[in-house]
């Protein structure tokens, strides 16, 4: 199952992506621009627009 998450790189939302990746959950998200929690989110593999398009969504289904 694929989770996607609006927002991946707040404080609440990014250990909360961190958690489903680790328990298995294919994860991808996007956040209005890069920071420290996004740049540690991609190195551990997930995914993440900053164009809010929504295209990663959109791929989650």
């Amino acid at each position: 199952m694929r989770i996607y998450f609006s927002g991946i790189g707040g404080v609440g939302i990014g250990p909360l992506s961190r958690i489903a990746l680790e328990a298995g959950y294919d994860v991808c998200g996007s956040d209005r621009s890069p920071s420290l929690i996004t740049n540690e989110l991609e190195s551990a593999g997930i995914p993440i627009s900053f164009d809010q398009s929504g295209v990663l969504a959109i791929r989650a289904r």
